[in-house]
């Protein structure tokens, strides 16, 4: 297996040069006098500065010309970048706006993003957008636009203004929030997209190629632009905190017939024996983020906070294999990009969550550091933390850390590269793991198709076996395009004993062979529809360790959409599996080992794009060993106004089987999950969220609130409340039916200190 994915690899490494097209750099103006940041774009500068508006639209009316015209200017000096947008619109009443707070994507509204590739190396950039309110967000941007991080944070301004004419905004982005290649002549990418919600409608400076896949957001479709001569500081932000905090869980007991509560003000992580001291150590830290150079940055934590982190989403797992929780950690999403190592089929190389929680218990991090950066086509990420032990528990103190490369090669975010992580405990024996890992990806005819290849090998000093057991590989093929073909490929083998203690891998010892081919088309002479597709999935695993033909499952994709974005598709679908052993579905109904073969149904109806709410509706029956499956998911947000937004989610599931799995007279399992959140945001500078979750297989209320305010950039004050609500009924304990088995409240303070 291992031979052959290195005969793949330098079968793609020698395929043809990419024909992306190239478009020449521009040059804004470099101004004495700094603009004055009023939303306006007023001042000479700006009336003299070049205009650009040449905006394609994307979507719905894919290569069509813009609805409404948008024009943009760029102005520079050694202290920042000055972007001033002016959207022109004929019926500015029409225009949306419905949000304030920071930190979110508002597609419910028109605004506007500026993608910044500021290595100009066509694979990974910064996105920084507004509405037309102000409310700021930025994110990270890596694998060509395929990748995003939200955590991402970082210091810049935006004001707008609105008139009979549309709106206009200026963006003063400083040069010391940006990394770069230092030159003479330093050369960075520009894109800025407009959407206009109530048309659903994607324009995009400049005009590329629209039919390739993910246009809107891909990064080696941006504009050059160069700026010479820059004479810029090295950036360097010392960030405290402190925090206060309060928390109590309670426990009935029927035999005593009273109430235990357990409560604790002001946590420790028992740094040191004494109790107050302790408790003061472990409320504060710091970070410090220091720009080794305009293209590394160092930074180093000293006991991290996670204070002001949401809550987990709870989801139902219903297969017999692990699943991988989002990271909600800014710690580690920020420069996310710079350590992973992710595989065709959702392995991790280095995962952030085994840093810090551990059987379900949040670990203490005394400290560490992180340097990320770039240069001259070489991505380092360097990570190093070390986290305190909890003897209670018996979790020793463990070491981790990360090293990540990336080389790029041909000019078109293709790219060679390797990881090298280690965990193992400080004290005692009970890890000691490392993986070493390499994996490359090459873009070519226009990045339509897209080849890359992983390989990794696991030691771990807790299982002893042969090298083939340790190893996991795999080959995969793209060719994605908004109009015509797509293909997905992959091929991959893990060892029996393949196992990445920082990272994540949910089963081992297989073979996987996995594709997919699809078409997208227009519809012709159609009032109603716009796109129409069809996609073909196969999935087949063969289990090494008893040679089973484990599963193979087939699946087709009809769907279609019209110009406002809703959209329906119906997938039929068949499968046969192969369960190894007899699983415990719950305690009254055991599935026998043996074959089972299903066929079911899946359709999905996602509504329009254009108003203020929105919502998608998924249903699907099919087999289930057996048995049969129901389960229906639906979801979405409203946008009330300005300052209320709700979001919400119900999830159904239902399972029957025969009576021969159970002692029950008719075996079968229902489960409901409920989430419900609400925001309501007085200003861009105050938020009050709350996120209710319930279901009825834990039968409890998890619940996070959230208050922030944002005075600032660099500046917060957090204050978040966690009950946890028990609603099981009792009839014994009448008092005890809806009882706050658990609550926390955490209080937290933030400022960044420019040095």
């Amino acid at each position: 297996m291992v031979k052959y994915v290195l005969a793949s690899l330098m079968l793609f490494l020698l395929l043809s040069e990419s024909r992306a097209q190239v478009l020449a750099p521009f040059c804004p103006d470099r101004v004495l006098d700094r603009p004055v940041i009023d939303g306006k774009l007023s001042e000479t500068a700006w009336s003299d500065a070049e205009v650009l508006n040449s905006f394609l639209q994307f979507y719905p009316l894919i290569g069509g010309r813009p609805s409404q015209p948008t024009e943009v200017r760029i102005l520079y000096d050694d202290f920042a970048i000055y972007i001033g947008i002016v959207g022109h619109d004929s019926t500015p009443d029409g225009i949306i706006a419905t949000g304030l707070e920071r930190d979110v994507y508002y597609s419910s509204d028109d605004h506007i993003c500026i993608t910044l590739d500021t290595y100009n190396d066509k694979r990974q950039a910064i996105l920084i957008s507004s509405n037309v309110l102000g409310a700021r967000f930025d994110e990270e941007v890596f694998d060509n636009g395929n990748g995003f991080n939200s955590a991402y944070n970082t210091f810049w301004n935006v004001v707008t203004h609105r008139d009979e004419a549309g709106y206009s905004m200026e963006f003063q982005i400083p040069f010391s929030s940006l990394r770069f290649q230092q030159a003479d002549e330093v050369v960075m990418a520009i894109k800025v997209l407009r959407y206009i919600k109530r048309q659903n409608e994607y324009d995009a400076f400049p005009a590329t190629d629209p039919t390739v896949a993910n246009a809107v957001w891909r990064v080696n479709n941006a504009q050059p632009i160069v700026f010479k001569n820059l004479r810029t500081k090295r950036p360097l932000y010392f960030t405290p905190y402190a925090r206060a905090n309060y928390q109590q869980s309670k426990s009935w007991s029927s035999d005593l017939g009273k109430v235990f509560r357990e409560s604790e003000f002001i946590k420790r992580n028992h740094f040191i024996t004494n109790r107050i001291a302790d408790k003061f150590i472990s409320n504060i830290g710091f970070d410090v983020k220091y720009g080794i150079s305009k293209n590394f940055t160092l930074d180093a934590t000293v006991n991290t906070d996670f204070a002001q982190a949401e809550t987990d989403n709870r989801i139902f797992n219903f297969t017999r294999f692990a699943i991988n929780l989002p990271e909600k950690r800014n710690f580690f999403l920020e420069s996310k990009d710079y350590l992973g190592f992710t595989t065709g089929s959702g392995v991790l190389l280095f995962n952030s969550r085994t840093i810090g929680i551990e059987r379900g218990n949040v670990i203490p991090i005394i400290g560490g550091v992180r340097v990320s950066g770039k240069s001259y086509g070489l991505q380092l990420g360097f990570l190093d933390l070390q986290t305190s032990g909890m003897h209670a528990l018996n979790i020793d103190p463990q070491h981790f850390s990360v090293l990540r490369l990336r080389k790029e090669i041909w000019g078109n975010g293709s790219y060679v590269g390797g990881i090298i992580t280690n965990r193992l405990s400080t004290s005692g024996h009970s890890v000691n793991n490392q993986v070493i890992g390499f994996d490359a990806m090459k873009r070519f005819k226009d990045n339509r198709w897209i080849a890359s290849v992983n390989l990794g090998v696991s030691n771990d000093k807790q299982r002893k076996s042969d090298v083939g057991g340790k190893v996991m590989g795999n080959f995969n093929l793209f060719r994605v395009a908004t109009l015509g073909y797509n293909h997905t490929s992959c091929i991959e083998y893990s060892g029996s004993h393949f196992r990445p203690q920082i990272g994540f891998a949910p089963d081992s010892a297989y073979f996987l062979f996995s594709t997919s081919n699809g078409y997208v088309r227009k519809w012709k002479n159609s009032k109603y529809m716009y796109l129409f597709w069809f996609t073909q999935t196969l999935n087949y695993k063969y289990r090494t360790i008893n040679r089973t033909h484990e599963s193979l499952y087939a699946e087709l994709e009809l769907g279609s959409s019209n110009k406002s974005g809703a959209t329906i598709l119906v997938t039929p679908l068949l499968g046969r599996e192969y369960l190894p052993y007899a699983w415990n579905f719950t305690d009254d109904i055991v599935i026998p080992s043996g074959y089972y073969s299903y066929t079911g149904v899946r359709v999905r109806y996602d509504s329009r794009q254009t108003g203020r709410l929105n919502y998608s509706v998924t249903s699907q029956y099919n087999g289930f060993y057996d048995g049969n499956r129901f389960n229906i998911l639906f979801n979405g947000y409203y946008a009330i106004n300005r300052h209320f937004r709700v979001n919400y989610k119900y999830e159904y599931n239902s399972f029957h089987w025969p009576n021969t799995f159970s002692g029950l007279e008719q075996p079968s399992f229902a489960s409901n999950l409920v989430s419900l959140g609400i925001a309501y945001t007085q200003s861009i500078h105050f938020s009050i969220k709350g996120l209710l979750q319930y279901d009825d297989i834990s039968k409890t209320i998890g619940s996070n609130f959230r208050l922030r305010f944002n005075p600032k950039e660099g500046t917060d004050l957090y204050v978040v409340y966690n009950p946890r609500v028990n609603t099981q009924f009792n009839m014994e304990d009448r008092d005890r039916i809806l009882m706050v088995d658990q609550q926390t409240i955490i209080i937290k303070f933030t400022r960044a200190f420019a040095l």
